[in-house]
């Protein structure tokens, strides 16, 4: 699960509060989230206060998302991140308002579904080419898809040197053209199993 947020804060010491937001709001702590640890991440991405360098701003605005597994987590890290906010902010003058927008639920491979792509891929490309990632907190519409029928997110290796979101990425073009036999022959398994 990927969820936005948004924070902004009126009045008291702007920047001394976003900044400790900042660096105490990216840090949280199983303790913070749910009684145990768990995977989740926030990143803030944004942090805007005004214009002029000689006059203080009267508001702020930070952004940034919350990454998570589940919605338990996630329900878990919005409370976190508001009582950050809410707490730097009281201790500053300010104060604090925090709104999320929920985005991509988390795509969550089916087991047998996993099962039939790895059978096809080491059938096509060998027992070495085929890796198990762990999971992986990405904003994925594809997570819809697995949330109402039976499916498997899975990477092919198409980059060079740099991962798809770096600024240097290239495409390694060879990559298209086992994408293309990998996913031709899962349909072609999966017409076969089903009649």
């Amino acid at each position: 699960m990927v969820g936005h947020f948004h924070w902004e804060h009126e009045e008291g010491f702007l920047q001394v509060g976003g900044e400790q937001f900042s660096g105490r709001g990216q840090c949280p702590t199983g303790r913070d989230v749910l009684p145990r640890l768990v995977p989740a991440v926030v990143t803030v991405g944004s942090f805007h206060s005004g214009e002029s360098t000689s006059t203080i701003p009267d508001k702020a605005i930070i952004k940034g998302a919350v990454r998570a597994f589940g919605e338990e987590t996630i329900t878990g890290m919005e409370k976190m991140v508001s009582q950050i906010a809410e707490g730097i902010c009281e201790a500053e003058g300010a104060r604090a308002k925090c709104t999320f927008d929920r985005g991509y639920p988390t795509a969550w491979n089916h087991p047998e579904e996993v099962k039939k792509i790895k059978e096809v891929a080491r059938t096509l490309f060998g027992e070495d080419k085929v890796m198990r990632f762990p999971p992986l907190m990405v904003g994925e519409d594809f997570g819809y898809y697995t949330k109402a029928v039976p499916g498997a997110f899975f990477h092919v290796g198409g980059g060079k040197e740099y991962e798809h979101h770096h600024p240097k990425f290239d495409v390694e073009e060879e990559s298209m053209l086992y994408i293309g036999k990998l996913f031709i022959s899962l349909v072609l398994n999966n017409q076969r199993s089903s009649h």
